[in-house]
């Protein structure tokens, strides 16, 4: 009997993730900017 291969996670673009946008906000308005670049290299 084989076993059932995992399905790969479906991924968001990052664009529509309401959780970078979100974490985007809290960044600039608690002026994190090592956090904020860390959010933002999730574009690359």
């Amino acid at each position: 009997m084989t076993r059932p291969t995992p399905q790969p996670k479906a991924r968001r673009p990052t664009f529509k993730d309401p959780e970078w946008w979100t974490s985007i906000a809290v960044d600039l308005l608690d002026f994190k900017p090592a956090s904020l670049a860390k959010n933002l290299s999730k574009l690359l």
